[in-house]
């Protein structure tokens, strides 16, 4: 398997550099920052959330697990990859989080992607892929009863991650090959623009705490993504400069290589701890 983002592209933009990547201790940092309506029409093909949309990022797995695997005192149950939605709840957001148990403590080893509409009808459109039905693609185990960790797959545990959605199932692809992905929806969608929203890194809401993973090179495409798209955003386990990739669309790009500005749309998050931690 090529590299898993260990080779640094080399570029005079300071803009994005290639050194470091923004780390969170899952305690207590996060980084965050309050959208509206505006922003949601900007990042979403369709001007609604979660349409015509898609998720490039790396990711570093370096959070810590307690207990045995398999029982309720494993911890953690989720990692929050990133979050847009309400603030205080899971509805009217679309998030990435990959989840080691469920709230009984059986093991599940998948990476969602989960779309909610409002509170009172709860419709969504969940998809998740079982890393360890792709375990030539992944390298994550055979079975559920394995996990996604620092030392596998190889390397220093990078993963290139990709999210995407037109108007009906999500699709993901791990370092630049599709999942197979398995549906898990209710209702008929039909999100609202209209409230209060937060785009959330580290921390998601007050009764889910924060998540401790490394992070860089964060990108929101106003269109559905395709296999070749995330070929190229792959690259090969390079890391580089997403505005070079032709792929047309780009709304927010966050290099979260020094800070945590989007040098795309302008949509500066606000960082609460987190550090810049070399490569």
């Amino acid at each position: 398997m090529l590299g898993l983002g260990n080779s640094i592209s080399t570029t005079p933009d300071f803009e994005w550099g290639g050194s470091r990547f923004l780390s969170f201790d899952g305690t207590d940092d996060k980084a965050e920052l309050n959208v509206n309506a505006g922003f949601i029409s900007s990042v979403a093909g369709e001007g609604n959330i979660g349409a015509n949309i898609g998720f490039s990022f790396w990711i570093k797995p370096t959070w810590d697990s307690s207990g045995t695997l398999g029982t309720t005192g494993f911890a953690p149950r989720n990692i929050r990859l990133f979050y847009l939605g309400a603030p205080a709840d899971n509805h009217e957001s679309i998030q990435g989080y990959y989840q080691l148990t469920n709230s009984s403590g059986v093991t599940q080893n998948r990476l969602w992607t989960e779309l909610r509409a409002t509170t009172g009808s709860n419709t969504r459109d969940n998809d998740f892929s079982a890393l360890h039905s792709n375990n030539s693609i992944t390298g994550t185990g055979t079975g559920s009863s394995n996990h996604w960790k620092t030392d596998n797959p190889s390397g220093e545990g990078w993963v290139h991650i990709v999210m995407t959605r037109a108007t009906g199932n999500s699709t993901q692809y791990w370092n630049g090959q599709a999942l197979s992905m398995t549906d898990s929806d209710s209702g008929t969608l039909n999100t609202d623009n209209s409230i209060a929203r937060v785009m959330r890194f580290g921390g998601h809401n007050p009764s889910s705490g924060f998540s401790k993973y490394g992070i860089r090179d964060f990108a929101i495409f106003s269109q559905q993504l395709d296999s070749d798209d995330a070929a190229t955003l792959y690259n090969s386990g390079n890391f580089f400069d997403v505005r070079t990739s032709g792929i047309s669309n780009l709304g927010v790009y966050y290099p979260f290589n020094e800070h945590v500005r989007d040098i795309v749309g302008g949509h500066n998050l606000t960082l609460t701890g987190g550090t810049f931690t070399a490569l």
